[in-house]
């Protein structure tokens, strides 16, 4: 039969006991420790209320962040996106611009050269305009500063231009005339006597005498030897010039003046200068003449 064994009795120790047996009793109380660590838990609890409300509202803030940044960033878009089409506008008025500024360019330089063109016409029909009005004159002369007559008419004008013929020594009988009258001046200005000759020896005659008779003296042909009434006055023999040569002729006597030249004529209605007795003759066909004579005087 077995054997049943009882476990022996549990001897509880006392706080007496644990003295004597020398156990050391705990510092700490447990209640208190107990209390702690409770309120470190509630403290816990109320500390991640605080980081989850915390959290909470940074994460709403970043959301407002982000919601404001990608309006921002969808507004830059928008803008973007309006200034590349202003720009693609831009360039495409650019593009045409160019187009107009491209074909004006080439419409201005077709009328340049229409111009040209036209001006070198136009200078080819005025040189010929001008050889046809200089043979016209070619045989006529003015007789220049000789008063008008009371009674004036062309009988009267072609007995003058006799009685000059006469003072020259060369008779002119009424068949070597073709026409005398008075030419235009200005109102302050004598009007001179226009004489066309039937022929272009005669006006050459009268006036290499004219100027023969001048050089040997200066005071030969005067009023006075035509038998006019009033204060003696010199006149003068002229060839007939174009209205272009008349100005040519102005403005080159006043060269000849101003740069010292000694000699400035005319010779078949074409103009000649000359700087000295001796030196060659230049003929001035047109004002480029004189603006080049007066840049190479100015060197």
């Amino acid at each position: 039969m077995p054997l049943k064994r009882t476990p022996p009795p549990t001897k509880t120790l006392s706080d007496t006991d644990l003295k004597n047996a020398g156990v050391a009793e705990p510092d700490v109380d447990l209640s208190a420790s107990l209390q702690n660590i409770t309120k470190n838990r509630m403290k816990r609890k109320h500390g991640d209320a605080e980081m989850q409300e915390f959290i909470a509202e940074m994460r709403t803030m970043f959301a407002n962040f982000v919601s404001d940044q990608n309006s921002k960033l969808q507004t830059l878009q928008e803008t973007i996106m309006e200034i590349k089409e202003q720009n693609s506008n831009t360039q495409t008025f650019i593009d045409m611009i160019s187009e107009k500024y491209d074909e004006l360019h080439k419409e201005i330089e077709k009328l340049k050269e229409e111009r040209r063109e036209n001006w070198s016409y136009i200078e080819n029909l005025e040189n010929k305009i001008e050889n046809i009005e200089r043979n016209v004159s070619s045989s006529k002369i003015e007789i220049r500063n000789v008063p008008v007559l009371l009674k004036e008419n062309k009988e009267v004008l072609l007995n003058l231009v006799q009685n000059i013929g006469n003072i020259l020594n060369l008779q002119l009988q009424k068949s070597d005339f073709r026409d005398v009258y008075r030419g235009f001046a200005k109102p302050d200005k004598i009007k001179p006597i226009i004489v066309e000759f039937s022929s272009v020896l005669h006006k050459e005659k009268l006036l290499m005498l004219a100027k023969k008779l001048r050089k040997s003296d200066p005071n030969s042909l005067n009023t006075s030897r035509l038998k006019l009434e009033g204060e003696p006055k010199q006149f003068f023999l002229a060839e007939c010039l174009t209205a272009r040569a008349r100005r040519l002729f102005y403005l080159s006597r006043d060269f000849a003046k101003t740069f010292k030249y000694g000699y400035c004529w005319t010779s078949y209605g074409k103009i000649y200068l000359r700087k000295k007795e001796g030196a060659p003759q230049i003929r001035i066909n047109a004002e480029a003449d004189l603006t080049k004579l007066k840049n190479a005087e100015s060197i």
